[in-house]
């Protein structure tokens, strides 16, 4: 009982920990109120961008701008330079997490819990206490009327990462693409 006990909690832990390793975009969108986007065909950017903070284009930015023409050219928008009906800007925070879990006392055998140490199981062992710290990275993806100049759109997904300033090409557009993925399609 205690070898399959112990693999059990072995299996757990590996399945946490892969889990904790996978990023899955998480998004919140929201439409500024009166708004119909259907008004809304063209786009175009923002300068400077909001991570284009140093006066200079940053490669983030530039990874943002192709994945953000793409997904909007797939949903039929289409990008100019001339007068566009809708700018696009991109804010990106960084902040360290931890998440500590605490596991309960140990598990007790027996009728009543008092014969632990005679009947197996752990007792008299604690287990200790599991601290996890890695980033967060969010990314806001803001839509903005330049005539008025108002947001009329904004589409946030966070992501857990071991490194957020190292974000590859393929998780900038899994998550621009997850944010797009809530914006209706051109008319």
């Amino acid at each position: 009982m205690k070898r399959s006990t112990a693999k059990t909690m072995v299996i757990l832990a590996l399945a946490g920990l892969l889990s904790a390793c996978a990023s899955t975009p998480r998004v919140n969108t929201q439409t500024a109120p009166n708004t119909n986007l259907a008004d809304y065909n063209t786009f175009g950017f923002v300068s400077p961008l909001g991570t284009d903070r140093a006066g200079y284009t940053s490669f983030l930015s530039s990874s943002l701008q192709g994945a953000t023409r793409a997904a909007l050219q797939s949903k039929g928008y289409t990008y100019t330079e001339d007068n566009p009906k809708m700018l696009v800007n991109f804010n990106v925070k960084v902040q360290q997490k931890t998440d500590i879990d605490t596991f309960g006392p140990p598990i007790a055998y027996g009728p009543y819990g008092y014969r632990a140490g005679l009947y197996g199981g752990w007792a008299g062992y604690g287990y200790p206490d599991m601290v996890d710290q890695y980033d967060e990275g969010t990314l806001l993806v803001d839509l903005v009327d330049p005539v008025r100049k108002a947001m009329i759109w904004e589409g946030v997904t966070t992501m857990r990462s071991n490194d957020a300033s190292q974000w590859n090409e393929q998780q900038i557009r899994d998550h621009v693409n997850a944010v797009f993925a809530e914006l209706p399609q051109a008319q």
